[in-house]
């Protein structure tokens, strides 16, 4: 079944071009620039039922055709989001219920009297720049900048994002050329997909936020304490950001301890970047002396790299085995 891999990455629209300037994108595209002007309507149930299993139905609009999606939920860390996905083409604007319930063997696009019920949650329409590029290895990664807006019951949120969408490679090559674009871009690691921010233009309220389980005693090898570790730090941050609860200041300084400990004893194959920015954020955090200075320590550019670098040392671990 396909599955898609990409990394979000949220910037000011005065940045979009400076991207596009990027030496990567000059010197090693593959295909493009592309652009499209892509509208979408994400359909779901009146009680959000689609959302409460994990499920996202949109028809998007690209050039003269209709594509419908159905994507399962999301999994993975440090900005990167893994989720199945199927696709296939329509006759207008309206899902095809019979076709997806077929293809995507996803159980509730079974249901009965779910066509009946699907009604238009919210919308998207932006403008997409993207390139193919052809970097280390070989490895194929889509690069995608989006810019337009979200709306929902006549209310509407600025839509100014960078995706890339691993084509042929490794999740690790993703990370990596996220740092390369940061070092020059101001970038925020976007944990939230446009569905989420578009359910909550629709409700006016926040998805829950599981705070993750424990980690178990089983879990002896540096790829899984860290992989947990690491969601807790994520947790905590939006926790901060999002939610503006201090009681994420907590979570942070716990997990970055955790992290480090952890890194120390890893020892080698550890990047030296990775070790400096996680002893910055330890620090930070043990000298904050209020809310504020919290918040605006994980809002730095510091933090979204630190986030990057973890992501892409837990994908070299994984890539090992």
């Amino acid at each position: 079944m396909p599955t898609e891999s990409e990394i979000k990455l949220r910037l000011a629209p005065g940045y979009l071009s400076k991207v596009s300037e990027h030496p990567l994108v000059s010197r090693d595209v593959h295909q493009g620039p592309m652009r499209k002007h892509l509208q979408s309507i994400y359909f779901d149930t009146p009680d959000l039922g689609l959302l409460k299993q994990g499920v996202g139905l949109r028809v998007r609009r690209i050039d003269h055709r209709w594509v419908q999606t159905v994507k399962g939920a999301s999994s993975g860390g440090a900005g990167l989001h893994r989720r199945q996905e199927w696709e296939s083409e329509v006759d207008n604007n309206s899902p095809n219920l019979e076709r997806l319930a077929a293809e995507a063997k996803v159980g509730v696009l079974g249901e009965a009297d779910l066509a009946a019920r699907l009604i238009p949650v919210f919308e998207t329409d932006f403008w997409r720049t993207s390139w193919i590029l052809q970097i280390r290895d070989e490895s194929a990664i889509e690069l995608a900048l989006d810019e337009g807006h979200i709306c929902s019951n006549s209310r509407t949120e600025p839509l100014s994002e960078l995706e890339l969408e691993l084509k042929q490679g490794e999740d690790r090559d993703l990370y990596w050329m996220a740092l390369q674009l940061a070092e020059i871009v101001p970038l925020t690691v976007e944990h939230a997909s446009k569905a989420e921010r578009g359910y909550r233009l629709y409700t006016q309220q926040f998805s829950p936020l599981a705070a993750p389980e424990p980690a178990p005693a089983d879990a002896v090898t540096d790829f899984r304490l860290l992989g947990y570790w690491l969601a807790d730090l994520q947790y905590g941050e939006r926790l901060l950001l999002e939610r503006r609860d201090p009681q994420g200041c907590g979570h942070l300084q716990a997990a970055a301890e955790n992290l480090h400990r952890s890194l120390v004893a890893a020892g080698q194959g550890v990047e030296v970047h990775l070790q400096e920015d996680l002893d910055w954020l330890v620090r930070g955090l043990q000298e904050s002396k209020d809310f504020a200075e919290a918040c605006h320590l994980v809002a730095a550019p510091r933090y979204s790299r630190l986030l990057l670098r973890l992501g892409g040392y837990l994908a070299e671990l994984e890539a090992r085995g």
